[in-house]
């Protein structure tokens, strides 16, 4: 599981990823994640 940071240039700063795209898409997931990939807006899978 990917920890949930508050936003994609923490991945950076603390050297989980080496670039901002890669950052932004692992940022992505963990929120995904999070929530158990369930939308968060209606709450449907």
């Amino acid at each position: 599981m990917t920890p949930l940071l508050p936003n994609p240039d923490y991945y950076l700063h603390n050297l989980i990823t080496m670039t901002s795209s890669e950052s932004k898409r692992l940022w992505r997931r963990a929120i995904k994640e999070h929530f158990n990939c369930q939308c968060v807006y209606c709450g449907e899978f």
